[in-house]
């Protein structure tokens, strides 16, 4: 079994931020880990990563969800590659209207219907904008979503 943690919010509000936290906890958390980072030519701040030898397996985190598509994409990406543990953002805008799913679970179900080897489950996280503080939100945020995935 495969977990997703998801952190939903408007956009502006800090899920980006926060998942590139989550990397950077992660990273100084478990300094030997090999990191392979999959760069995307027309976003220089888009955070997209497998990191291998967490607790011996691959985890995949994506800091940007705005792009339905893309999104996808790397959720694609993570599970072929057999990621035991994704982290990802993605916008309250992603909702369908046909279907009032997001993305991620849209994405969960087609996956889950015709993977049997490797099933995901949805851990969600939710981030509201705020006027003060909001480095310090995104590190408690970043630090909850880690201890839940139990890293």
């Amino acid at each position: 079994m495969g977990d997703i943690y998801v952190l939903y919010g408007e956009g502006n509000c800090g899920k980006s931020s926060t998942i590139k936290e989550v990397y950077r906890i992660l990273s100084l958390k478990y300094p030997n880990c090999r990191n392979k980072n999959i760069l995307e030519p027309d976003a220089y701040d888009i955070l997209r990563v497998e990191m291998y030898n967490i607790k011996d397996f691959s985890i995949g985190i994506r800091s940007e969800g705005d792009s339905k598509k893309k999104l996808k994409e790397t959720l694609e990406y993570f599970a072929l590659h057999k990621c035991k543990i994704i982290f990802c953002a993605e916008s309250i805008g992603n909702i369908s209207s046909n279907s009032k799913k997001t993305k991620v679970e849209e994405w969960v179900e087609k996956w889950n219907a015709n993977h049997k080897d490797l099933q995901y489950k949805i851990t969600p996280f939710f981030q509201q904008k705020s006027k003060n503080g909001q480095a310090i939100k995104n590190w408690r945020k970043a630090k909850k979503m880690i201890n839940a995935a139990g890293l």
